[in-house]
């Protein structure tokens, strides 16, 4: 599709909307478009093994690699990080979820399919205003010796 981009002749533009179309066949019914950095968004992480975290969750999108979310999932129990917890209040998420702590520990990649928009909400929440805070702390893990 990238060699049809900036052809604007009606039959270049009549094969985009047909690609377009068949890559939205292969992707989630609940598939969120127009990703962007802070959006938060239920992931669905897989199998888990012992305790990583598993099935469907909170995450927030830290950044994007190609067709992989950096993710870094949201849970209900405060994490065990320290001074570099990071809680983040007032979401207003389906089941009451006005809290979420960040576990630093289950941080990770993602392919695009394993993200859905949350049912039950008209508006995607975003924290972007909050990701600086996020990457420090998380860079603060990551460098302790």
């Amino acid at each position: 599709m990238s060699a049809l981009r900036g052809l604007t002749d009606p039959e270049t533009s009549e094969k985009i909307k047909e690609i377009k179309k068949e890559i939205r066949k292969t992707l989630p019914t609940n598939y969120p478009n127009d990703l962007k950095k802070g959006d938060i968004v239920y992931v669905n992480f897989g199998q888990g093994f012992a305790g990583e975290v598993s099935e469907g969750h909170y995450g927030v999108i830290v950044s994007r690699k190609g067709s992989n979310f950096f993710i870094a999932p949201l849970t209900k129990s405060p994490q065990p990080d320290g001074t570099n917890t990071m809680t983040i209040t007032g979401l207003g998420l389906p089941g009451g979820v006005n809290t979420g702590y960040v576990n630093f520990g289950q941080v990770r990649f993602v392919h695009y399919r394993r993200l859905e928009n949350i049912i039950g909400l008209t508006e995607r929440k975003n924290i972007a205003e909050k990701i600086e805070e996020l990457l420090e702390k998380f860079n603060n893990i990551l460098n302790k010796e």
